[in-house]
Parts: structure tokens; C-alpha cells; sequence
């Protein structure tokens, strides 16, 4: 089973407060996502739509499932049909689905849904680093990832547990903010996308500082200097405010465009807290332009989670 099918099925569970349904909910996504050959933007605009409905229509959240899959696969893809979806799940009629598609295309608010679209892939994420699956079998896709961190020893240690989870994976590895940067326009002007980006919270040079009695001070010190939110800004990609005064279009904020980034440090959880009393944390999970932040040091089952997440 792939890592976001078993993440939308603790998330359907606990939407419900059902934990019982969470298996269920796991295969019939795995279902889908096999017999439709849905990617993870189609998976994740499916969860999008299908939230509220699981929500509003709650004793039949396979219906509301359902119609959600419909409505973020063809939000997603071009030449998708219900008879897609009848053909390989067979649950429900082309009528019965059409008449649910219409009902909760009343429903849903539409704006802002590059953005959402973001943030529900950040929320499979989290649901599934709760407890990541221990899979075997090695990823046969390939995605770009960069590593950003000052250690060459760290490094390597994410590229030898990256291309254990998929040997097909290109591996960028920097060690500063500048360089980041740098590797990042190349790549957008080489019209390549960066998935996924592993970025050492604290990127200033020489030695760390020891964390002593007032660890927290000691954080925020290391926050003012170089660090993993400047290169998360960085991966936004061009500057909106400058495309807004040209009449040009708005940059794309949803996961088709930018690289998912992962701080991680020793200090995840102090940074969650520091994030939370400034209202830096936002409900998905991100922090302050990071999608997530991990503690290290990462393991296997964190890795495989990361590119299950990440694959386009």
C-alpha cells in the first residue's frame, strides 16, 4: 500500500472520528489510485473535494469519496469522464455520481485552490509521518531532490537513505543558502522541477553553538542567521508582487511548482512550539514557507513517506 492511500484513510477516519472505517477508507483510496493511475496531484485535489462532502454526507462517506475522486481527477486531468471511475471502481452509476457531482459543486468554495491544493498534500503528509509504512520494495519513479545542509557527512547520509527508498532518484547536494538559491533558477531555467528539498534548519558557517540551560535563546539566535525559511522562500520561485505590477500571472503556489521543504534539526519540536506561539504554524502543518519539519535523525520509513508524498 502507497503512503498517501494509508494517509487519506486515517484522515477519512478521523474526519468521522471512526478509527474502525481507517482500513477500509486506506483500500478503497488504494483502489483508486492503482485502478485509475492517480498521481499525487490527482490524490490530493480528490481530498480536497471530497473533505466537505465526507463531512456534510457523513453515514455515506464512500459516495462522498467517491464523488470527490471524480471531481479532483478531472480538476487535475484533462479527458477524465465518470465512466472512468464506474468502469474500473463500480460502486456507484454514471447517474448516481452525476447527480452527487452537482449537488456538491454547489457546495464547494472555489477560491484559492493552488494554495489549498498545497496544504492538503502538506496534511496527507503529516497523517502519514504519524506512522510512515515500512515498504519493502523500492520506488521506481525518479524525482530531483535537493540537500542543503553544511555537513557533507549529512549529505551523504540523505543521499545513501534516498536512493535506498528509490535508486532512480537525481540527487543535488549544497551546503549554503546562496547555493540553494543558485541550483534552484538553474533548474527553472532548465524547465526541470525540484520535488522535493532536505534543508538543515541552521545553515550559518563554522561550528554550531552548544544548546545550553536557555535553549530556546539559543534558537532564536540561530533563526537570525542563515537558515532553512530563507531557503524555503527561495523555492516560491518568482516574485509575485513583481508579476502583479507587470500584468503578468500570478505565480502557482500548489505542489506542481514548488518543491516540497523539509526543514530538519535537532530542535523540530521547539520549533514547532516557537511556531505556534507566533502563529508561524499553519493548519496543514507547514511552518513559515517549510511543508514540514522533522527531527533528525531521518529514517528509512520518513524518507519513503517523503517521496511517496512528493511524486508527481
Amino acid at each position: 500500500m502507497h503512503n498517501m492511500s494509508t494517509a487519506m484513510g486515517r484522515a477519512i477516519a478521523t474526519m468521522l472520528e471512526a478509527d474502525g472505517i481507517a482500513e477500509e477508507a486506506a483500500e478503497l483510496a488504494e483502489l483508486a489510485r492503482t485502478a485509475l493511475a492517480m498521481d499525487n496531484g490527482m490524490l490530493a485535489a480528490s481530498m480536497m473535494f471530497a473533505q466537505p462532502l465526507i463531512m456534510e454526507w457523513r453515514p455515506h462517506w464512500r459516495f462522498a469519496f467517491t464523488v470527490g475522486l471524480s471531481l479532483g481527477s478531472k480538476w487535475m486531468t484533462e479527458g477524465f469522464f465518470l465512466g472512468d471511475i464506474v468502469d474500473r471502481l463500480g460502486e456507484f452509476s454514471v447517474d448516481v455520481l452525476r447527480e452527487g457531482e452537482a449537488v456538491a459543486l454547489g457546495m464547494f468554495a472555489w477560491g484559492g485552490l493552488n494554495a489549498r491544493l498545497r496544504s492538503f498534500r502538506n496534511a496527507l503528509h503529516s497523517v502519514a509521518q504519524s506512522d510512515p509504512l515500512l515498504l519493502d520494495e523500492s520506488s521506481s519513479s525518479s524525482i530531483r531532490v535537493l540537500i542543503v545542509d553544511r555537513s557533507p557527512h549529512a549529505c551523504e547520509h540523505h543521499r545513501t537513505l534516498i536512493h535506498a527508498c528509490q535508486p532512480a532518484a537525481r540527487v543535488h547536494a549544497v551546503h549554503s543558502v546562496e547555493d540553494a538559491i543558485a541550483h534552484k533558477r538553474a533548474a527553472d531555467a532548465a524547465g526541470e522541477q525540484i520535488e522535493l528539498v532536505l534543508v538543515a534548519l541552521e545553515l550559518a558557517p563554522g561550528e554550531t553553538a552548544p544548546i545550553g540551560n536557555d535553549a530556546n535563546a539559543q534558537l532564536q539566535q540561530v533563526l537570525l542567521g542563515p537558515n532553512a525559511f530563507h531557503v524555503a522562500a527561495a523555492m516560491e520561485g518568482r516574485d509575485v508582487a513583481h508579476q502583479v505590477a507587470a500584468h503578468g500571472p500570478p505565480a502557482r503556489t500548489d505542489f506542481l511548482y514548488k518543491p516540497f521543504v523539509v526543514a530538519s534539526s535537532e530542535h523540530a519540536m521547539m520549533v514547532h512550539d516557537i511556531a505556534e506561539a507566533n502563529d508561524w504554524k499553519q493548519a496543514d502543518g507547514s511552518i513559515n514557507g517549510c511543508d514540514a519539519v522533522l527531527p533528525v535523525p531521518l529514517a528509512h520509513d520518513q524518507i519513503r513517506a517523503l517521496i511517496d508524498c512528493c511524486e508527481l
